[in-house]
């Protein structure tokens, strides 16, 4: 059984357990390694960057403006509710005399782990050139930024960016903080909305085992940016299991009399499995007809010019589009005779044999 939740801040979890039916009770199958799910890495499918090279991943790592140790610092700051904010709320650095800042810090994130920083943030005009916000990133005793934004380097006023900057959190019994500051120095607002932390770009291969830094993934649904070093994608969630095709039934049987007319066609219904794909469908006899239809397929024969016998086929249904994933192929089986006979089925129906 698995089950899988979805948070305010769209982070996934998966948890699963067994059930079992009937008796005796598998004894031998139970230990305490079901007892717990934690392992140290992850195996993510189906990566595509789209013509951006190296990837990046996350398990759920991000603060925002709801986060425990998020604060102002200085300045006239409030929090808003905000629809285009990540958890439906965001924190609104107000104009005033001189800056406003708030921060949010952590002491138990991962250390002495390169990693990169994406902040959310936006503003109210976008027209300056001059500076009107700056980030920065302090791990342990080093300091990472500031990142200066001009106004300009916002692509659109009231509209969310993410801002990327490279940082460590290094370990200093001194400095036990993780610090993400944020400063409103120009006159227009600036909204921040939440800070996400991934790990540093790596080649993309698919499927991709991820050693998971920590080395506690317990199932989280794992994010994924693609980048080229400059520009970045936008956060999707990673496949945690294959792609597969569910067809059923798993083999079909006609029997045809020699000449006669054709039997009813047959019906697959074919799924896709843990994600969304287009698919195919073909086959290799010329007795054999397959289309596509609805959420399946019909599969037909035709007897004509066949003598007494049996015939066998094969239909394959394929994934398309780029989906790996493998094929099925359903054996078919034509049965040809002289001639059927009706058997007639009282108080019932009646069938064919």
């Amino acid at each position: 059984m698995y089950v899988k939740t979805r948070d305010a801040l769209n982070r996934t979890a998966t948890v699963s357990d067994t059930i079992y039916l009937g008796d005796p009770l598998p004894v031998q199958e139970l230990s305490d390694a079901h007892l717990s799910t934690t392992q140290p890495y992850v195996t993510l499918y189906h990566l595509d960057g789209g013509g951006l090279p190296m990837v990046q991943f996350s398990p759920g790592w991000i603060a925002d403006d709801t986060y425990p140790t998020f604060g102002r610092l200085w300045g006239a700051g409030e929090r808003i509710s905000d629809p285009d904010a990540w958890g439906g709320t965001a924190y609104r650095l107000l104009p005033g005399s001189g800056e406003t800042s708030a921060w949010v810090w952590d002491t138990t994130f991962i250390k002495d782990t390169p990693m990169t920083a994406y902040i959310r943030l936006k503003t109210g005009s976008n027209v300056s050139n001059q500076e009107i916000a700056r980030v920065t990133v302090k791990g342990g005793s080093v300091e990472y930024g500031p990142r200066r934004l001009r106004g300009v380097d916002f692509a659109a006023p009231n509209q969310y960016q993410e801002f990327a900057i490279d940082f460590t959190f290094h370990s200093n019994p001194n400095e036990p903080f993780l610090i993400f500051q944020f400063w409103r120095s120009g006159t227009t607002d600036i909204y921040v909305d939440a800070v996400t932390i991934f790990s540093r770009p790596q080649p993309i291969t698919s499927p991709l085992t991820w050693n998971v830094p920590g080395g506690n993934y317990r199932g989280q649904g794992v994010w994924v940016r693609y980048t080229d070093g400059v520009r970045f994608s936008g956060m999707v969630e990673a496949a945690t299991t294959p792609m597969q095709l569910f067809v059923s039934p798993t083999e079909l049987t006609f029997l045809a009399a020699r000449d006669g007319t054709p039997p009813p066609a047959a019906f697959l219904r074919v799924a896709p499995v843990c994600a969304a794909f287009t698919w195919e469908i073909s086959h290799d006899a010329p007795w054999l007809n397959a289309e596509k239809t609805g959420s399946g397929a019909r599969i037909s024969v035709n007897p004509a010019g066949l003598s007494n016998g049996i015939y066998s086929g094969n239909v394959t249904v394929r994934a398309t589009g780029g989906a790996s994933t493998a094929s099925v192929s359903v054996p078919v089986r034509l049965i040809v005779v002289d001639r059927l006979f009706p058997v007639y089925l009282p108080l019932t129906a009646r069938g064919y044999w």
